[in-house]
């Protein structure tokens, strides 16, 4: 596991004036619950107002695939409609 400081230009919230940002990497870690490897970091984590990565990468996904959930359904309905 590394502790690694870096400029954090993912966050939704970046602006220019962020200086540093903490991230723990685990890489050689398999994908399971973060109480599962380290408990209690999940909370501690939380309530330092830390930002999980993983979560904006699991929005941004959920909302790639409605987009193109909806595309199929409006294309699917002009089929239909014989236009």
């Amino acid at each position: 596991m590394d502790i690694i400081f870096y400029g954090a230009t993912y966050k939704p919230n970046y602006t220019e004036d962020f200086r540093a940002a903490m991230c723990t990497e685990m890489k050689d870690v398999g994908v399971r619950n973060v109480d599962d490897i380290l408990p209690g970091w999940g909370n501690k984590h939380d309530e330092l107002s830390g930002y999980w990565m993983v979560e904006q990468q699991m929005k941004e996904k959920a909302k790639a695939n409605a987009e193109a959930k909806a595309e199929k359904a409006e294309k699917a309905a002009w089929r239909d409609s014989g236009a």
